[in-house]
């Protein structure tokens, strides 16, 4: 199965951003980043800077430019931001886009989901299932 590719602008309009694009849009992205420490390919990523009690992913923005990644999902722009050569879809909250994202990828195949939850016996399960499965 390939890849889907996706640009920022029809992020921005599944997401309902705002755009400032400072580089090219042109390539778009294949993978989605939430953990800077798990950047591989750097020109086909979107950052999703997401914030918590702990943590607060703008913090990386910079240094992640500086690895080659052009392309951010932010809640907020400063002035610093606005001057690095990537591209910026603002939006209220970045998880709500990531989701959003999701939900519009998702709909796009017609295939089942099914949800494995639970502790007791979940790991058991999941190999039993996907051994079914497979045969």
């Amino acid at each position: 199965m390939s890849a889907t590719t996706y640009t920022l602008r029809e992020l921005a309009d599944i997401a309902g951003a705002e755009l400032l694009l400072n580089a090219p849009d042109r390539d778009g992205f294949t993978e989605l980043l939430t953990d800077s420490r798990k950047l591989v390919h750097p020109e086909e990523t979107v950052f999703f800077a997401l914030s918590g009690e702990r943590h607060d992913g703008h913090r990386f923005i910079h240094e992640l430019s500086g690895q080659g990644v052009k392309n951010f999902v932010v809640s907020r722009l400063t002035d610093a931001l606005r001057d690095l050569p990537a591209n910026f879809a603002l939006v209220p909250d970045t998880l709500v886009a990531l989701q959003k994202l999701a939900s519009f990828h998702r709909k796009r195949f017609n295939i089942p989901v099914i949800g494995i939850t639970g502790s007791n016996g979940n790991r058991y399960f999941r190999g039993m299932f996907s051994y079914r499965i497979a045969v």
